[in-house]
């Protein structure tokens, strides 16, 4: 896949070093001069000074000719202009991101898709987002969620207490037929496993599983990790995701 990334901060470089590692044809574009010079000496990408925020600087960087643009410098005003420049000039998908979550409230007046941009990231939301899934999911260690909330994909590690170790996949399913879940994944000594029904859960196994929300409690327990309700919390920090934690928690 052919991508643009526009803004050559922490960011930028480490995803442009993560695409250019999947074999991905990777540009990154800023128009701070040591910033581009730093990805020149490190990446094994095409790097471009200019103004990301330009039409003009986005067709001299063969805007045209790209599959995707990845906008994520650190003004919110260039990312969504480049985003707006890329979706005239007939890129497929356009990524920004943006601080200002105002574009992202259910009644805003300009909308993403109405700006080009078809997924907006908000890093303060998307890190409230986590914490407080974490809170309330404090028997995992990773929770991410889909559609919304409705589904939820929750990693946890496998200890002496779980009375699936040792079992394989489709035994524990077949004893627990009432919970709608499937295992996704399971990390073993620094190996990513997509597991069978053959395959058996192992002791310190991160196993990630995938279920309705209202069933996570169900899929947490019969792995031997008891949710436990968080009672008092204290948030240290009244910054943006402070405040946006005590909101979501509220």
């Amino acid at each position: 896949m052919r991508i643009i990334i526009v803004g050559a901060g922490e960011v930028g470089f480490y995803l442009a070093k993560m695409l250019s590692e999947e074999n991905h044809d990777v540009t990154i574009l800023d128009k701070n001069a040591e910033k581009c010079q730093r990805a020149r000496e490190h990446l094994d990408v095409l790097v471009l000074e200019g103004n990301g925020g330009s039409a003009q600087t986005l067709s001299d960087a063969g805007i045209k000719k790209m599959d995707m643009l990845i906008a994520v410098t650190s003004i919110d005003e260039v990312n969504i202009m480049s985003c707006m420049f890329a979706n005239r000039l007939g890129v497929e998908t356009k990524v920004a991101r943006v601080r200002n979550a105002e574009y992202s409230k259910p009644r805003a007046l300009i909308t993403p898709s109405q700006l080009g941009i078809d997924k907006m990231i908000h890093p303060e939301e998307e890190a409230s987002k986590q914490i407080k899934n974490l809170i309330r999911r404090s028997a995992a260690s990773e929770v991410a969620e889909f559609s919304g909330g409705r589904i939820q994909v929750v990693g946890i590690k496998l200890g002496d207490e779980s009375p699936i170790v040792g079992k394989s996949l489709q035994k524990v399913a077949l004893e627990h037929p009432n919970i709608q879940y499937r295992t996704v994944a399971m990390s073993r000594n620094g190996e990513t496993i997509m597991p069978s029904g053959a395959d058996t859960f192992n002791l310190k196994d991160h196993v990630y599983f995938i279920a309705k929300s209202e069933d996570i409690p169900e899929v947490l327990r019969f792995a031997g990790k008891e949710q436990q309700p968080a009672g008092n919390i204290m948030i240290l920090g009244a910054g943006k995701i402070g405040r946006r934690v005590a909101q979501m928690l509220e």
